[in-house]
């Protein structure tokens, strides 16, 4: 088989593929057998009838398709491996020339992995953020620590306030007519949590146990049921119960109830290291951020469309998964975006060609720095995943058997980033 490569621009190949005439001769010899096994002629058993008798019943062309399907697959395959190229996408692929006991010849185009041209990526200068813990910032979590543990207690005599927990009954109207999925009874509802629309948690404030009111409310014109978006309601709402939050004094008592430690100084200095890790957390996300950012930056390379389309695809597909979240389809979002999928799918493409082109550069410094997985590291992780999921590594390992090199990617994109940190320069 003879294979000539012609790189073309946006990292695309060309493939010319030569395949023997003896190849091809074989692979018709088979296709014809194959054939010959289903079709009927008169006088022969099912594959005994001569070749000539068979081709005259099909027709060559036919024989030279079920051939072509069996030679095309395997020469390409061959020929990528001799052309030492890396193909992204499947191939567009012509026929030049074929035919009985001639060769086959075909042109095969397609993307490739780019070469990526690196530029500087050690001795980058970042900035790392300080880390520091204010007395305000424990005494925010200590309020929250107060608030998370407070005791619900029944207001028997009282008017419904802001952070209050009320029982209600409501049922609402549209134009006098009830509003589909607009009533309930027994609601639990905490007053300022924001989950009705605009207006409704506020007219609850001031009533108490018993009382009914009327509470008139216009939902948003962006809301997601566009037949009732900026339509006025009015909803009957009755309130029977009040429960207020009472929150216990922050004493050493409350450590103890709270924590496992005996002092509320003790609580108070662990609220502090869990506050300064999350800043040095947040501190060192925004330094191999920028790190990243600058690497990908200084450096060059020809991204080929299809795999700008794949990572568009897989954004979407996450950002599906978003909006089940909100209770909605793609379609939907469209339709209240007014806009078209395509020109969804362009407007995520820079974002998409962003991902592509920093992938791609993270695989590129590993490479060049020999940045690997090894064994020990990839038990380890497996032991971690284990551990974090409770269950034992054994089925663990089942899990990740065929995606094994999924998990060395991951190991080796932590490991190319912690190198990227550790040659920088802090300013």
């Amino acid at each position: 088989m003879k294979v000539t490569k012609e790189k073309l621009e946006k990292s695309r190949v060309e493939l010319t593929v030569e395949v023997e005439a003896e190849e091809v001769a074989k692979a018709y010899e088979k296709a014809y057998k194959k054939i010959a096994q289903k079709v009927v002629i008169p006088g022969f058993r099912k594959g005994k009838a001569p070749r000539v008798l068979v081709e005259r019943q099909v027709g060559q062309g036919y024989i030279l398709e079920e051939a072509l399907d069996a030679l095309l697959p395997e020469s390409y395959v061959k020929a990528i491996e001799e052309a030492a190229i890396e193909p992204v996408d499947k191939p567009e692929v012509s026929l030049v020339s074929y035919g009985v006991n001639e060769p086959l010849v075909y042109k095969a185009v397609v993307d490739v992995k780019p070469d990526v041209e690196l530029g500087q990526y050690t001795g980058l200068e970042v900035t790392k953020m300080p880390v520091e813990v204010t007395e305000e910032e424990v005494e925010k979590e200590l309020t929250y620590l107060q608030n998370r543990y407070a005791k619900l207690v029944t207001v028997e005599d009282g008017e419904a306030k802001l952070g209050d927990m009320v029982v209600i009954d409501f049922a609402g109207k549209i134009d006098g007519e009830p509003l589909e999925g607009g009533s309930a009874e027994d609601y639990r509802l905490e007053l300022g949590s924001n989950v009705f629309i605009p207006g409704f948690e506020e007219q609850i404030v001031g009533m108490k146990p018993g009382e009914t009111r009327e509470i008139n409310v216009t939902f948003p014109e962006d809301y997601h049921k566009k037949d009732i978006a900026g339509k006025p309601a009015v909803f009957n709402v009755t309130l029977k119960e009040i429960k207020r939050k009472e929150v216990a004094p922050l004493d050493d008592e409350f450590a103890k109830d709270v924590s496992e430690f005996s002092t509320l100084e003790e609580l108070k200095e662990d609220l502090k290291k869990k506050i300064a890790q999350s800043k040095e957390n947040i501190a060192r996300e925004k330094m191999e951020s920028d790190l990243i950012e600058k690497a990908v930056d200084n450096a060059a390379v020809e991204i080929p469309e299809s795999l700008v389309n794949h990572e568009v695809d897989h954004i979407l597909h996450y950002f599906e998964e978003e909006l089940k979240y909100e209770r909605l389809t793609l379609e939907q979002y469209l339709e209240y975006q007014k806009k078209t999928l395509e020109e969804l799918k362009e407007e995520l493409k820079p974002r998409a060609e962003r991902n592509v082109k920093t992938e791609l550069v993270l695989e590129a410094i590993a490479k060049k720095e020999g940045i690997t997985a090894s064994s020990e590291e990839l038990e380890q992780e497996l032991s971690k995943i284990a551990e974090l999921y409770q269950q034992p590594v054994e089925e663990i390992k089942k899990l990740f058997t065929g995606r094994m090199d999924d998990l060395s990617y991951s190991i080796v994109r932590r490991k190319t980033i912690n190198f990227l940190v550790e040659n920088a320069k802090t300013v």
